[in-house]
């Protein structure tokens, strides 16, 4: 299995038995990736295969355009409206009122995203002003979202090739 770890807690459920999370945030550490190489190599292994298992079948081909436009709607928009306003770059011919609008949702959303991001930063040990950086992750999420996308059930993990079933072909 590509996504062993969700494979396996989806056998667990299928035999009838319990599965529990717990959190070991004290008792355990990790390092998954040790590089941005690997970060975007292993999250593109993961992301959509994982994702769309997740996903009743008859959701899963709209799993991967529509967490794509997520990321690009509510993650990477709203900074870039404020940076082009910020820069004096036309954004379009609205009206004002319009234009107020645009702005409010983007600073709205920019601010939300900055909050939540720098709150997971400080949950990680890390400093809650991470958060002002969110977009530069935003713009990586999105990249491996993409690319996921793209490469369907063709896998390349480790120096091996995967064609893995694809998500509606999965029970």
């Amino acid at each position: 299995e590509v996504v062993e770890d969700l494979a396996l807690a989806q056998q667990v459920k299928r035999a009838g038995m319990r599965l529990r999370i717990r959190s070991a945030e004290q008792g355990l550490s990790t390092r998954m990736y040790r590089s941005l190489r690997e970060i975007v190599a292993g999250w593109s292994k993961n992301i959509m295969l994982g994702g769309q298992q997740t996903f009743p079948r008859w959701m899963r081909p709209l799993v991967p355009p529509m967490s794509l436009a997520g990321s690009l709607l509510l993650w990477l928009m709203p900074p870039a409206v404020l940076i082009c306003v910020g820069l004096g770059v036309e954004v379009g011919a609205w009206s004002a009122s319009a234009m107020t609008g645009i702005l409010t949702w983007a600073a709205v959303a920019v601010t939300a995203s900055v909050l939540q991001f720098g709150w997971f930063a400080r949950r990680l040990g890390a400093p809650a002003w991470y958060g002002l950086l969110y977009p530069l992750g935003a713009g990586v999420t999105s990249f491996i979202l993409a690319r996921s996308w793209l490469r369907g059930p063709n896998v390349r993990w480790k120096g091996r090739d995967y064609t893995v079933p694809t998500a509606s072909e999965r029970p």
